[in-house]
């Protein structure tokens, strides 16, 4: 159950990153549409991690992280974002028994990890699926961000979700990070087009 204080931290990471994208792209004039994808976006894979941990029994919260935001800030002055403002902090403690230890091994901790970039391919899928039948570019735009989230994370490096799901299996890992390129390089390609 989100308290407010996680609550809180996911609302304050979601307007500094929609503010690091407008930023960037030199348009804050577009940072309500822009809020509003990246919340379709970025709340449900931090979810999704979330979620994942529940299933095995783990504590697990979203704390944002004062250096990503930072860094989102500083890098969209340069023209890209480096969006790190937060994670789904897991604590090994059972939401079961608060007294019973649960280990985290590595099997596990890359199952939770690849939840959220499955999520974002999901809703990158569904987007452009939607934007194929409605012709409204808002959706292609939605399925491009979620991808690159999804490719972003994927990349095998602390604190992204890649790394976890390296030393977890390093084929599942190369074989969703090859996939997640492909999609993203295509549906950018489309973005590029009907932009």
């Amino acid at each position: 159950k989100l308290d407010f204080k996680e609550v809180s931290e996911l609302l304050i990471s979601l307007l500094v990153i929609s503010f690091a994208f407008s930023n960037a792209i030199g348009s804050l004039n577009l940072f309500p549409v822009i809020t509003l994808i990246v919340a379709l976006t970025f709340i449900p894979h931090e979810l999704a991690h979330r979620f994942m941990a529940n299933r095995y029994c783990f504590y697990a919260r979203y704390e944002l992280d004062m250096f990503g935001l930072v860094l989102a800030i500083f890098s969209s002055f340069l023209g890209f974002v480096f969006a790190a403002p937060g994670a789904v902090r897991i604590y090994p403690v059972s939401t079961k028994f608060a007294f019973e230890v649960v280990p985290l091994t590595r099997d596990v901790y890359g199952k939770i990890a690849i939840a959220g970039p499955v999520t974002n391919i999901v809703i990158g899928l569904a987007s452009y699926s939607y934007f194929l039948l409605s012709n409204n570019v808002l959706f292609l735009y939605l399925s491009s961000l979620s991808l690159w989230i999804a490719l972003f994370n994927s990349i095998p490096f602390h604190p992204l979700d890649g790394e976890k799901v390296l030393l977890w299996n390093k084929w599942i890992w190369l074989i969703f990070f090859t996939a997640t390129l492909s999609l993203f390089i295509i549906l950018r390609g489309f973005a590029v087009m009907f932009g």
